[in-house]
């Protein structure tokens, strides 16, 4: 589990910096609309505790995304 596996999280839990009800979301959370913020001063963090084949996907997307911003269209 990423809340116990991964010292961003798990440093501040320990230490009572956050709680366990601070953590709202994750990505099977989507559908249901859980990752909207509720109000103007909500403060969103993300923290990827999946495997490194998600960041790839990511930098991939990201890759094409700006490569498709600068191709003369």
């Amino acid at each position: 589990m990423t809340l116990e596996n991964s010292g961003e999280l798990a440093i501040p839990l320990a230490s009572g910096v956050i709680g366990a009800k601070h953590i709202i979301a994750d990505f099977y959370d989507m559908p249901k609309g859980r990752f909207s913020r509720s109000s103007d001063q909500d403060i969103t963090l993300f923290k990827n505790g999946g495997g490194a084949h998600l960041d790839l996907m990511t930098a991939r997307y990201i890759l094409d995304a700006c490569a498709n911003l600068t191709e003369p269209g």
